[in-house]
């Protein structure tokens, strides 16, 4: 509502004068009706004190002897109750107090009177000022005029101060402010409804007078009204916007179309493959974020714009299917090729795709290129070739050892009791290996994909070592090997998977046994710091080069040493331990030097 009559500045000056004024006025009214009323007040109130002490006086006149203290204190309790007065008093005709509402100034006298006397009816008056400042009005009224038991009532009124009205006022100005509200209110809707019309062309006009540039940019609308000025406004509007429209029509028309286009491009741009678009002169006109990120040393999208695609996409031409992508002869022909390319000092295997354009289904010598990095995909394939591989040997040795001492035990007559059961032994024990490699390959396939739990419980490190230094001392006696056992005193008791740490630590004491020739020391030891417990493992064997460090802990990796292939092994059981310390939030180190021996680290939280 106020903002609509806002829309005009003429109306809003003369609205805002007119809620002035009727403000002022209502303030004015207030303060002078409260003063009114509280004048009109004081002197009803002294009437209707006057009325009483002639009452009173009246009934205490009538009394044939002289009125007591029980008299006098319920005529102060009358006079108290209905006017709260300062003091009341009764005065013998000596002006002394025979009676007083204050009951030590009894039989004292009374202070002379001072200033005009006024006369109310039959009762005296006059004001006076205390010592402490409070101004007064005392009313007097004689009682049994004339005879010896005469004396007289007196009560003494504080005057009110002039100010005194104020409060009443306040009091007064929610019920003023409503209804000056509630009339600026009703005043502004009916302003605001006369003034729309004129005040919305004027809305419109000061846009085109505040606009930058061209105001034909500026959008103008008609009005309802039936004024004159409303009749022009609208014709003018009309013609405008008739000559305006076609303007306007082919600026959206133009609009739409880029915007189209951004949001292809953005649409692009977002695309993991890289897009570029070239000209007949193999030169790029347009390229997404991705094929400038496969595109080496730049960063920027705008620097590979009008550059060659052969020098940005740093082919060597060796092949012949590279230089088939820049054969003029096949211009119009859709060509795939896959070449290996030096990016940031990394080779790296690229698909690169060339598609011809149509432009009216005629084939152009401009092209789309689509760059894919296929270098994770090629490792990806090498690593499960290398898997199938290592399977395939590990299981080709058991099985063919079952099945040719099986095929003996079926074709040969001649086989004897202790014969039998080596073969028979010989296959189990295969069978058992082949075993034992499908679990462990399931384990660490299992803990990878993150399907295993661990089952943690509260464990006696000192018992478990002592337990894993057992499983493996007869078969490092039976080796010649020399076996240490170091443990610092008391030792912690962790939360862990008691099983599978235990078989991690007898799986590197079977390492180190394995790889250390006889007469040499395995040592097993314990260390304990602030946040972890180790368990290492030490060996004088072999040693593992340092190429090999890095490596060992993948699935089936096994050194291309010798002496290490001599050794019958998975490649899964230092896998299965890393994985195992992954689990736990530790960590599996390795430190190793050729010929002098290995220690690896089990670390554990605490």
């Amino acid at each position: 509502m106020f903002g609509l009559a806002g829309k005009m500045k003429l109306p809003r000056r003369v609205f805002a004068l007119a809620l002035v004024s009727s403000l002022s006025a209502i303030v004015l009214l207030l303060v002078s009706s409260a003063w009114s009323y509280h004048r009109s007040r004081t002197r009803a109130d002294e009437e209707l004190l006057v009325a009483s002490m002639e009452i009173e006086s009246a009934s205490l006149a009538r009394k044939h002897e002289q009125p007591g203290p029980d008299d006098f204190g319920a005529l102060f309790e009358r006079l108290g109750t209905l006017f709260h007065p300062e003091s009341v008093a009764v005065v013998d005709s000596s002006g002394r107090f025979i009676a007083h509402s204050e009951p030590s100034r009894i039989g004292q006298t009374m202070p002379p009177r001072s200033g005009n006397v006024q006369l109310i009816g039959s009762v005296s008056s006059w004001q006076t000022t205390r010592a402490n400042g409070k101004k007064v009005k005392e009313y007097f009224l004689p009682v049994r005029e004339g005879n010896d038991d005469a004396y007289e009532l007196l009560i003494a009124v504080l005057q009110r101060n002039k100010w005194s009205f104020v409060p009443d006022c306040v009091g007064r100005i929610p019920l003023a402010l409503l209804g000056a509200f509630s009339l600026v209110t009703i005043g502004s809707g009916l302003a605001a409804r006369q003034s729309q019309p004129l005040g919305s062309v004027e809305f419109q006009l000061n846009r085109v007078a505040t606009a930058t540039g061209d105001t034909s940019e500026v959008s103008l609308t008609p009005v309802e009204g039936d004024e004159p000025i409303i009749d022009g406004w609208n014709q003018l509007v009309s013609e405008r916007n008739r000559g305006y429209r076609h303007q306007l029509s082919t600026r959206v028309q133009s609009a739409l179309e880029v915007l189209q286009r951004r949001k292809i491009e953005e649409a692009v741009d977002e695309m993991p493959e890289g897009i570029a678009v070239s000209d007949e002169n193999g030169n790029l006109m347009y390229a997404n974020a991705s094929f400038v990120a496969q595109v080496p040393d730049l960063k920027v999208k705008d620097d590979i714009t009008g550059e060659s695609v052969s020098s940005l996409l740093n082919l060597e031409l060796s092949s012949e299917e590279e230089r088939s992508l820049l054969d003029p002869q096949q211009l119009q022909r859709q060509l795939v090729v896959e070449p290996v390319r030096e990016i940031a000092g990394q080779s790296r295997v690229t698909r690169i795709a060339r598609h011809p354009i149509r432009n009216a289904d005629i084939l152009t010598s401009s092209h789309v290129w689509c760059l894919r990095d296929l270098s994770q995909q090629k490792i990806a394939e090498s690593a499960q070739t290398e898997f199938f591989d290592a399977v395939t040997h590990e299981f080709r040795t058991p099985l063919t050892n079952i099945m040719a001492y099986a095929e003996a035990l079926a074709t040969f007559d001649q086989v004897d009791t202790e014969q039998q059961k080596e073969f028979c032994n010989t296959i189990t024990s295969e069978a058992g290996r082949l075993s034992r490699f499908i679990d462990d390959l399931l384990d660490i396939s299992s803990m990878e994909a993150g399907v295993v739990s661990l089952n943690k419980s509260i464990t006696d490190m000192e018992r478990l070592i002592d337990e894993c230094a057992d499983k493996v001392r007869s078969q490092l006696a039976k080796q010649d090997l020399k076996f240490n056992l170091v443990m610092p005193g008391k030792l912690p008791e962790l939360t862990i998977d008691k099983d599978k740490i235990a078989t991690t630590v007898v799986n590197m004491l079977g390492n180190a046994a394995k790889y250390t020739p006889g007469g040499g020391e395995v040592t097993l030891r314990a260390r304990v710091t602030k946040e972890h417990f180790f368990i290492e493992v030490e060996d004088t064997g072999i040693g593992i080069a340092e190429e090999d460090q890095s490596k060992i802990f993948e699935r089936f990796y096994r050194s291309d040493d010798s002496r290490v292939n001599d050794i019958t092994g998975t490649g899964l059981g230092l896998a299965l331990a890393h994985e195992v310390a992954r689990l736990h939030g530790g960590s599996l180190t390795v430190k190793s030097e050729l010929d002098k021996g290995s220690q690896f680290s089990l670390g554990l939280p605490i």
